[in-house]
């Protein structure tokens, strides 16, 4: 019987390669940052994710300490820390303590769960990583709002993905069997659906914005 951990891995994956295409193609056509993003966004989290599923086929375990995938997941959520830093525009540099606060709170859980662990060198990366994005967000939907500007679900999607990655390693500590579906999965599946539904709505945005 072939575990649930895997069929959910190559699910990932395929989703990420679809994606990782795509955005490349995209990149190549229109000459835009955020499509080249995207794709190293796409194509870390993918490498990442294709090295602990081989790692689960041919070793037949979960790798404890995988340097490769925690770079390349790292390196996912750095892309994503452009594309938030490309959106905010240079007026929001303004201090919040909503903002604050939010990124506070999500760096302690990432502190807590240690995220992209055990290795503190991924841990302190992530976790300032992951603040300074829900930072950036929280504030740039603040000024909008307070501008009276429209503000975009693309401004939710990053930390939202943040979030969930949170959820994950959190509900994972309650499992020890990934052979069938359950919880751990429901949230990585969702995961999965919101990175593939970012590039839709990026694409939706860009043909908008003419």
């Amino acid at each position: 019987m072939i575990s649930f951990e895997i069929i959910d891995n190559v699910f990932q994956i395929s989703v990420l390669l679809i994606c990782f295409m795509a955005s490349a193609i995209l990149a190549a056509k229109y000459k835009k940052q955020i499509y080249i993003a995207l794709s190293g966004v796409y194509g870390s989290f993918m490498i990442g994710t294709l090295f602990y599923c081989l790692h689960l086929i041919i070793i037949g375990g979960t790798p404890h300490i995988s340097y490769c995938a925690e770079i390349s997941w790292l390196a996912s959520f750095l892309f994503m820390m452009q594309i938030i830093l490309q959106r905010a525009e240079s007026r929001h540099k303004s201090f919040s303590w909503k903002a604050a606060a939010c990124a506070i709170l999500v760096m302690c859980s990432s502190l807590y769960n240690e995220m992209l662990g055990p290795s503190l060198i991924f841990v302190i990366a992530f976790t300032a990583v992951s603040g300074i994005s829900v930072f950036v967000s929280v504030r740039t939907i603040e000024v909008n709002r307070k501008n009276g500007e429209a503000v975009s679900c693309l401004d939710y999607f990053i930390p939202g993905i943040i979030c969930l990655d949170m959820i994950l390693y959190f509900v994972s500590s309650f499992y020890s069997d990934y052979t069938h579906f359950n919880l751990y999965f429901a949230v990585d599946i969702l995961i999965t659906v919101s990175l593939g539904m970012m590039l839709i709505f990026y694409i939706r945005e860009e043909r908008h914005a003419g």
